[in-house]
């Protein structure tokens, strides 16, 4: 085992208001759309060539080498929640935050395969989660900035906005970029809201 500092993409998700919603579907119904739900990141992290680094509780921490390919994971998790929603009534509705910010990070190998990842760049990722409005991804301007993603936010139509957040543990403000798909459920809090 050894850890070694790289670049990557730190990509939190997680269920907003998940308890409420574990009482309205109770525990059966519960559990069996979150291992959908797992098993459609799972696809996807391993489509676009990343890692599912942990589960935690109802949300995940994925790691990507390339920006570009975290910025599409995002949008592919997005349209897979709105497929897990279809057809149930908009009360059963999964809703997620996101946060993704891009840094050097330490990794925790093991016999070459990353086991962990831990380091500020990871941190500050969870705490864009926490701040992300429901239904929406909030990034760092660092992840925006990369090669690619500005391109892949806009080939998937989404409306964004900038603003400079104060986060704990981050000494200064950072610019920070709301993204609110434009083909997602009638859910999505809009911008400014």
């Amino acid at each position: 085992m050894h850890t070694e500092v790289a670049e990557r993409t730190i990509v939190f998700t997680d269920v907003a208001k998940s308890m409420d919603l574990q009482n309205r579907l109770g525990d059966k119904r519960m559990t069996e759309l979150m291992s959908s739900y797992f098993e459609a990141v799972q696809a996807i992290v391993d489509d676009r060539r990343g890692d599912l680094i942990k589960t935690i509780g109802d949300g995940v921490m994925l790691s990507f080498v390339e920006p570009t390919d975290a910025m599409r994971a995002i949008m592919d998790i997005q349209h897979a929640v709105i497929d897990l929603n279809e057809g149930r009534p908009a009360e059963e509705h999964m809703h997620m935050r996101t946060g993704a910010h891009y840094a050097r990070v330490i990794l925790k190998m093991n016999a070459g395969e990353l086991e962990d990842v831990f380091g500020n760049g990871v941190g500050t990722a969870a705490r864009l989660e926490s701040r992300a409005k429901i239904d929406n991804i909030l990034i760092s301007a660092d992840l925006r900035d990369a090669a690619g993603v500005p391109e892949v936010i806009t080939a998937n139509k989404c409306n964004t906005q900038t603003e400079y957040m104060k986060l704990k543990s981050v000494t200064n403000r950072m610019s920070v970029i709301h993204i609110a798909p434009k083909e997602t459920s009638s859910n999505v809090v809009p911008l400014g809201a």
